[in-house]
């Protein structure tokens, strides 16, 4: 929700997650599948605006987007995710994984996703504005 300046960040969280979680040791692949991971979400968003979905919420955008939308962004970033990191990682995985991958991950993204929106929905009301700027 933060656009381009979410990418470090995402991109620290795939390592992290990619090392503790899919036991990715190799540092080349590690550091390759978690950029990539990274830069999906934001694709992902910016896919969304094209189609005119605005999922963000910056300093430009008055009105938070609804849930339905931001739950909409994380299933559509979320599968992109799976799909491109499985497409990446099918050559080294039996073929019955490829599907526990891609549910790992929509699972996973959208727990995540549920805790961020609830906490990010309880902020603005505390907080409003005060906390984005």
């Amino acid at each position: 929700m933060l656009g381009v300046r979410a990418i470090p960040s995402l991109v620290m969280g795939e390592v992290v997650g990619n090392f503790l979680f899919w036991n990715i040791a190799d540092p080349e692949m590690l550091l390759g599948i978690s950029m990539i991971g990274g830069i999906l979400p934001w694709l992902g968003f910016e896919l969304m605006r094209s189609f005119g979905i605005n999922a963000y919420y910056l300093h430009t955008v008055d009105k938070m987007p609804t849930l339905s939308i931001l739950l909409f962004a994380g299933l559509v970033t979320s599968l992109l995710n799976g799909f491109v990191l499985t497409a990446i990682l099918e050559y080294s995985m039996e073929l019955g994984r490829v599907t526990e991958v891609m549910a790992a991950y929509a699972v996973g993204d959208m727990t995540g996703l549920l805790v961020v929106v609830m906490l990010i929905k309880l902020g603005v009301r505390v907080f409003p504005r005060s906390w984005i700027s």
